[in-house]
């Protein structure tokens, strides 16, 4: 998925502009845009049978001008040092609460791939999505849902960072434009 760094970008943006009276609203607007584009994104995927590279780099374009747009082309401010100290604060010895999300993110998902039928019907899909469907595997749902997580957690990785920062930015990751599109054709 290509997009994440334009997600990211882009629902610090959201989050920053909508969270300023309510930090969790803010995330929740950044999170569910995240999740309704990366679904999207998903079904132009499985509908049309498009690359995911393809797909995921127009998108990764698309949140990328969209930042630009709903940001006036400049960088936004958040006046909630609050917020960020939370954000930042570190709860368990060294671990912010972003850390904390971030790990428990990666248990749950860990603990989905090895231990669900849902996690090896996922495997099946990115390894070989005609044998897994010859398998009775629904790899156009899987797709979608992986999609949907995917803009879903880069959503909210964009939010918690803005948020830490305090400040949000149209041009947060747009560096990476190029490396990524030629990582993921390099890699296959």
């Amino acid at each position: 998925d290509l997009s994440v760094a334009g997600m990211l970008g882009l629902a610090g943006c959201i989050a920053v502009l909508c969270g300023v009276e309510n930090p969790l609203l803010g995330i929740a607007l950044a999170v569910g845009f995240g999740a309704v584009f990366g679904a999207l994104q998903g079904a132009i995927i499985t509908t049309l049978r498009l690359s995911s590279i393809g797909v995921t780099l127009g998108g990764l374009l698309i949140l990328n001008g969209l930042a630009y747009v709903i940001t006036g082309n400049r960088e936004l401010g958040y006046p909630r040092p609050d917020v960020a100290q939370f954000v930042d604060a570190t709860l368990v010895g060294v671990f912010s609460f972003r850390a904390i999300v971030a790990v428990a993110i990666f248990v749950v998902i860990g603990l989905v791939m090895s231990q669900t039928r849902l996690g090896r019907d996922i495997i099946a899909s990115g390894s070989d999505p005609k044998a897994a469907a010859i398998a009775g595997v629904p790899v156009k749902s899987i797709t979608i849902l992986v999609m949907t997580f995917s803009g879903a957690a880069a959503a909210l990785a964009g939010g918690l960072l803005s948020f830490s920062l305090t400040t949000a930015s149209p041009t947060a990751l747009a560096d990476v434009l190029v490396p990524a599109a030629a990582a993921a054709i390099i890699g296959g």
